[in-house]
């Protein structure tokens, strides 16, 4: 009776271990290339293609997908994401003169692929000022309370970053300073707030 109840475990167990490897395998999902995006792609057309979807800052879609690209890169092993910021233009958080001048420029919808090679990252986008290709060494991943007056109580942020050390209170100061050479080369790819 014993090496029975010890065989049912062992088969969970396999089982569980095969439905988590899929799941892992899910961050190389085989996106259509960057280049042949179509023009018309829509925010329900990144969500069914399994895209890591972060609309006015929430995750909507691909949270699966996020943390499988993340254990592949925790194990050095390549990974590719698609991550798609959607932004919408409410009266409720922006002056009402702001509001009537960019009301007709949103929705707007950017596009990000991320790929590690297993050693660094490489982020590339195309936006309003054009073509950004970009590799930093490191994925840094920071959380903290919010500042008083808040919309949120708590953030996660993952950035790219070329200093291991770097903390997220250095790359603000870096964002807000108005000296020369304060900044610090960063690029967030994924926000959480609670």
């Amino acid at each position: 009776m014993r090496l029975i109840l010890t065989y049912r475990r062992l088969a969970a167990a396999l089982i569980c271990a095969f439905l988590l490897s899929a799941c892992v395998t899910r961050a190389d999902i085989d996106y259509t290339p960057y280049d042949d995006i179509p023009g018309d792609y829509s925010l329900e057309d990144a969500k069914r293609d399994g895209c890591v979807v972060q609309e006015d800052g929430k995750i909507t879609a691909g949270q699966a997908v996020w943390d499988a690209f993340l254990a592949n890169t925790e194990e050095n092993k390549p990974a590719t994401v698609r991550l798609v910021f959607y932004y919408t233009l409410d009266d409720l958080n922006v002056s009402e003169e702001y509001y009537e001048e960019n009301k007709d420029n949103y929705p707007k919808m950017y596009i990000e692929d991320l790929v590690y090679d297993g050693e660094s990252y490489t982020v590339s986008l195309t936006d309003e000022s054009g073509d950004y290709v970009r590799t930093y060494k490191y994925l840094r991943h920071f959380t903290g309370d919010m500042r008083a007056g808040a919309r949120y109580d708590r953030y996660s942020y993952y950035v790219l970053v070329d200093d291991l050390e770097v903390t997220w209170e250095r790359i603000e100061y870096g964002m807000l300073s108005s000296r020369l050479g304060d900044g610090i080369d960063h690029h967030r790819v994924y926000s959480h707030y609670e």
